[in-house]
């Protein structure tokens, strides 16, 4: 799985936008988040590694931009502890949790400094 970072303006609609688009062109959204910056917003979506290119493309239409792209681990619901014993977890094999954040079915999304660290210490390997 792959978290995107996109930055995109404060204009109204954009993220619904955004989403719609993505939907549109077959990406499934399995989670993400959205914040304001001091210009305008940031938003992370977490989509399978296949179909990060069409994400790419679709985030460049709609007049955002892609900041990032990076590998995450994606906790299932029925596979997790509370958040805080994630972390403990994986701060005490060595790992450092950089980001965070839940989908709609409650997965949590993980990126770690170590990700196969982070997903021993969780059990997912």
């Amino acid at each position: 799985m792959r978290d995107i970072t996109i930055a995109m303006g404060t204009r109204h609609g954009v993220p619904a936008a955004l989403l719609e688009a993505l939907a549109a062109r077959g990406v499934q959204v399995v989670a993400g988040c959205l914040f304001p910056r001091i210009e305008g917003r940031v938003a992370h979506v977490a989509v399978p590694d296949d179909q990060v290119e069409t994400a790419r493309e679709v985030v460049v239409e709609q007049g955002a931009a892609v900041l990032d792209v990076r590998e995450v681990i994606v906790v299932p619901r029925d596979r997790r502890g509370s958040i805080a014993e994630m972390a403990r977890a994986i701060s005490d094999a060595g790992a450092s949790v950089y980001i965070a954040y839940f989908g709609a079915d409650g997965e949590v999304v993980l990126g770690t400094s170590d990700l196969a660290r982070a997903r021993a210490a969780l059990g997912l390997d």
